[in-house]
């Protein structure tokens, strides 16, 4: 409890000049510095998260927790040799950063809509096991994970040679393997967790806008959140297509920012980077998933026990969480084992909404 005061109290002294404890302003502007306030400020109990950070370091393997709550950084705290300039591996946090560049590519008419035929976008490929079915996917089919394209990733570990996650990476051309798989499922019906749809977005995007994904990304959503191209990576396939599934590296305070800019409707600085429209679509459930209390929106699982939100997943125990009932972002990184994920954020999240003042 003392370290965590302590840390509050040295940060609205360094960023005073910001107005720590200043006026609230309904719209978040957030340039180099952050603006930071005490968690009792903005209706959280210290005491509460003091317990959980406790609990965090017990625990072991979360490496970042932070907090913003009402546009204030109330809580930032690094583990395991990590600090805030150092990039961590996001995983399938990535896939919602995959819908929002589909969002503003949309918003330009670089992409008519998301009910265009994928088949459409790759005239030159030789489809094997191609049908009536294959031929009816959509932009949207990928988007909820609802293609009907084959696919196992969740049944068997990454690291096995059963998975199509490991063959996919271990294939000579990424995109004409997923594109190759069978339909064993009516587009749009069934939900299966599927990185490969992610990535045929990706791929989608660089077609459509004659751009490779990452300047895409930095021109049009990084670089206005102030996040510079040296704050992040992202890896490519053997054709030079960033990954739209996984593979970005970059700082939880960035991780942060997506997660306001979402939380803000789309809005940063006062400029709309993402339209409020595909905020809003983008983040509703229209499938439900195989996991418990979450629903898929377009890249988003939607939470739908207890508070609801919407959240970024990746493996290990990445998160970005959005809580706009509570005007909230939470972001976590970590290196916890699969299995047992969801197990220590069963123990961990609930104090953050216990610390809530009712």
């Amino acid at each position: 409890m003392k370290r965590f005061a302590t840390l509050i109290l040295v940060l609205c002294l360094v960023l005073s000049f910001t107005g720590c404890v200043s006026e609230r302003t309904p719209e978040y502007i957030i340039d180099e510095d952050w603006k930071v306030s005490a968690p009792e400020e903005v209706g959280l109990d210290a005491e509460e998260l003091s317990r959980m950070t406790t609990r965090i370091e017990e625990q072991g393997e979360i490496d970042s927790v932070l907090i913003v709550k009402d546009g204030y950084l109330v809580l930032e705290e690094y583990y395991n040799d990590y600090d805030k300039e150092i990039q961590h591996e996001i995983y399938s946090c990535t896939k919602s950063i995959m819908s929002a560049l589909i969002g503003i590519a949309l918003e330009r008419g670089e992409i008519e809509s998301i009910d265009e035929k994928v088949l459409d976008f790759f005239p030159e490929y030789e489809i094997e096991n191609l049908d009536e079915l294959k031929k009816q996917i959509t932009i949207k089919d990928l988007l909820t994970m609802s293609s009907g394209l084959e696919w196992d990733e969740s049944s068997v570990p990454y690291e096995d040679e059963k998975n199509d996650f490991f063959q996919m990476t271990r294939s000579d051309d990424w995109v004409k393997f997923i594109l190759d798989k069978p339909v064993v499922a009516k587009p749009e019906e069934v939900f299966n967790y599927n990185s490969g749809n992610s990535h045929i977005l990706s791929a989608i995007l660089q077609r459509a806008t004659g751009m490779d994904t990452l300047s895409y990304a930095m021109k049009y959503l990084f670089t206005p959140l102030g996040v510079s191209s040296d704050d992040l990576s992202w890896e490519k396939d053997p054709q030079g297509i960033y990954f739209g599934g996984a593979f970005i590296r970059m700082r939880p305070r960035d991780m942060a920012k997506f997660g306001l800019l979402y939380l803000n409707n789309g809005r940063w600085n006062g400029n709309q980077i993402i339209s409020e429209k595909w905020v809003k679509e983008s983040t509703l459930a229209y499938i439900k998933s195989d996991r418990p209390c979450n629903d898929y929106g377009y890249q988003w699982w939607i939470w739908r026990c207890g508070t609801k939100s919407f959240r970024a997943l990746g493996y290990g125990g990445q998160l970005i969480i959005v809580v706009k009932e509570l005007d909230m972002v939470i972001v976590f990184t970590a290196q916890i084992p699969a299995e047992q994920t969801f197990n220590v954020y069963n123990y961990i999240i609930p104090y953050i909404f216990h610390a809530v003042k009712k």
